[in-house]
Parts: structure tokens; C-alpha cells; sequence
């Protein structure tokens, strides 16, 4: 029984964190969407620089904290820990 409750927890985890993933993809193509429009505005000398950009679905993944993180190509590993925010914020401060 033990397993099946520990098996039954990850398949309910599994489904958050898809469910997750959805919704930030969503929101971040309407973010790039809204971006690109305001670079046409004010700076297209910029945005030709970047129209035909795509996003390279491997970059991007869901930490186990639930956050968006990002994929350090040369490396080959996660660009943040655990919680890519706390990671991100400590980046800031330190500039």
C-alpha cells in the first residue's frame, strides 16, 4: 500500500508540474509576443535583430520548486539551483 500512495504522489506531482508548464509556456509566448510588438514601436532598428527568433524548447524546464529554469548549454546543466528566483535575486544584488 505504501507504494502505490508514494507512486499515486508522484503521478499527482507529475500532473502539477504539466499543468505548470502549460500555463508558463502560454504566458511567456504572450510576454515574447507583447515584447516583439513593443520593439517593433519604439525600437524596431532592434527588433530586426531578433523577429525571426524561436525559442529552443530544451532550454527551458521546470525546477523542482516549480519555477522556470533555464539550461546552461555548455555546461550542460541547470543555469540556477533548486529555486531559480531566490538564485536570480542573489544575481541582482550582487550587481
Amino acid at each position: 500500500m505504501k507504494k502505490i500512495s508514494e507512486a499515486e504522489r508522484s503521478v499527482q506531482k507529475l500532473a502539477e508540474l504539466k499543468e505548470q508548464a502549460i500555463v508558463l509556456d502560454e504566458s511567456l509566448n504572450e510576454c515574447f509576443k507583447k515584447n516583439k510588438e513593443a520593439f517593433e514601436k519604439y525600437m524596431p532598428h532592434i527588433l530586426s535583430d531578433f523577429k525571426d527568433f524561436e525559442f529552443n524548447q530544451n532550454l527551458f524546464f521546470i525546477s523542482k520548486s516549480g519555477n522556470l529554469n533555464i539550461l546552461h548549454t555548455s555546461e550542460n546543466a541547470p543555469l540556477y539551483g533548486d529555486d531559480p528566483v531566490k538564485d536570480s535575486k542573489k544575481q541582482v544584488e550582487f550587481f
